[in-house]
C-alpha cells in the first residue's frame, strides 16, 4: 500500500499551501478563518495519517 505512504505528503502539502494562503489574506486584512480551520485540519490529518502508517507497519512486522 504505497498510497498511505505518500499521502501523508499530500496532507503536509496541502497545510503548507492553505497556511500561505492564510498568510496573505492576515496581511491583505482579507477574511481567513475558514482557510485557517482547513490549514489546521489538514495539520492534524497529517499526523493522523503518520501514525496510522506507523501502526500498520508495526502489525505487519508482527506477523
Amino acid at each position: 500500500m504505497k498510497y498511505y505512504k505518500y499521502s501523508q505528503y499530500l496532507y503536509l502539502i496541502a497545510a503548507i499551501v492553505f497556511s500561505i494562503s492564510v498568510i496573505y489574506k492576515i496581511f491583505n486584512k482579507q477574511d481567513y478563518g475558514l482557510q485557517a480551520i482547513i490549514a489546521v485540519g489538514f495539520i492534524i490529518m497529517y499526523f493522523v495519517r503518520r501514525s496510522f502508517l506507523k501502526k500498520m507497519e508495526n502489525n505487519q512486522e508482527n506477523k
